[in-house]
């Protein structure tokens, strides 16, 4: 589970303290890296944080959740079809899960106006897998 959809899950709310961990080179939360320590806000916790994978949730006192997170390795290469003002076209993408989160759709969109240098933002209509 990606850390995106425990914390953003439309069906729960989270709404507490919390630590996050980066143990994706040490499985020992007290030797890894603590990359967030505050209130859960969508806002302030980094799109990086939010592509991590869950390995551990626990607390460390009755008010704040610990997750020890670790980067995800195996990304999923897809061609992306899109549509914009200049035609139908279609790019290589890594994707972090699949099926993509709507937010990760909305990133590929903004990477492409700025890739091909569009005025008006690309609409994603599919995405294919591609083999290595």
């Amino acid at each position: 589970m990606l850390v995106r959809e425990f914390l953003k899950n439309p069906k729960f709310e989270v709404n507490c303290f919390i630590k996050i961990y980066d143990c994706t080179e040490n499985p020992n939360r007290e030797a890894s890296n603590l990359i967030y320590n505050g209130f859960v806000s969508p806002t302030k916790i980094s799109e990086n944080i939010f592509d991590m994978e869950l390995s551990h949730v626990s607390t460390d006192d009755l008010e704040t959740i610990v997750l020890e997170v670790k980067k995800v390795e195996s990304k999923q290469k897809h061609l992306v079809v899109f549509l914009t003002e200049k035609g139908t076209f279609s790019l290589k993408f890594y994707f972090e899960s699949v099926p993509p989160t709507v937010e990760y759709i909305e990133r590929i969109q903004n990477e492409i106006q700025e890739r091909l240098n569009l005025q008006d933002i690309p609409c994603v209509v599919n995405w294919l897998p591609l083999a290595d």
